[in-house]
């Protein structure tokens, strides 16, 4: 995600990555990694059960693109923790989103 963050970033899409690690582990990983996007940390996974990400223990990833009033306009929720939607269709449904568009 990190190298298509310019691509994201042009479509109109800010990126806020969740993780279940603890704030210290995720201060490390982010000056480690240099991410040019902020880490959110969820070590109770809270959100992933909001999000219904967390089935049996595991962990789904996923994908959201919210509007300038923060509701959700785009969702993508893997099939596998590792299942994630091609960046194309990010940026499409970013640009969609930043235009004020429904993206389908």
């Amino acid at each position: 995600m990190r190298q298509k963050h310019a691509d994201l970033q042009e479509a109109g899409v800010q990126i806020i990555a969740l993780t279940p690690d603890n704030q210290e582990k995720i201060s490390d990983l982010h000056r480690i990694l240099k991410l040019p996007y902020p880490l959110l940390a969820d070590p109770d996974k809270s959100a992933y059960e909001q999000y219904d990400l967390l089935e049996d223990k595991k962990i789904y990833g996923a994908n959201f693109i919210l509007d300038g009033q923060g509701v959700v306009r785009y969702a993508y929720r893997g099939v596998t923790p590792e299942d994630r939607p091609p960046l194309k269709e990010l940026v499409e449904a970013g640009r969609a989103i930043a235009a004020g568009k429904k993206y389908e």
